[in-house]
């Protein structure tokens, strides 16, 4: 992970992406192509959403394993926490997408250009910093167990 946001208080355990509360990772390519050109001789077909726009091999395979440790490190927060799901953040050096992850996969915004529409990523960290735990995904309906539980 490039960056991992944490509760307040849990500082003691920031070498634990597992109890992260949110992760932006910054890669060279992009995994998504926003809008894939339709192939003329074919228009009925739809195109693919994830590398159809990459056309080199080794940037194929640079993109394929950056998507898949996207994949793990959300895996890895909603395994070790009580969560209904997870936001993170994908950066490139041009363009940026939000990410919202459940266990069933995950939902990709379309990108922007936060060079030049700064106001998206800032409203985004804004509100993300504000929400409640429960609105950035925590289980609320899970409580610790009482003694005669544990018995």
């Amino acid at each position: 992970m490039d960056i991992c946001g944490y509760l307040e208080g849990d500082g003691q355990n920031i070498a634990l992406p597992g109890i992260s509360q949110t992760f932006v990772e910054i890669k060279l390519i992009d995994f998504a192509c926003d809008d894939p050109q339709q192939d003329p001789k074919n228009p009925e077909e739809k195109p693919e959403f994830l590398f159809s726009h990459i056309p080199n091999q080794t940037d194929l395979e640079r993109a394929q394993a950056g998507l898949g440790q996207q994949v793990s490190y959300a895996t890895e927060v909603c395994a070790r926490q009580h969560r209904n799901f997870l936001f993170s953040i994908f950066i490139t050096p041009t363009i940026a997408r939000f990410l919202r992850w459940d266990r069933s996969g995950v939902v990709v915004s379309a990108s922007f250009n936060y060079r030049t529409e700064p106001s998206t990523l800032c409203n985004f960290l804004w509100r993300l910093g504000n929400m409640t735990h429960e609105r950035r995904g925590a289980d609320i309906s899970v409580t610790k167990a009482s003694q005669d539980e544990e018995k």
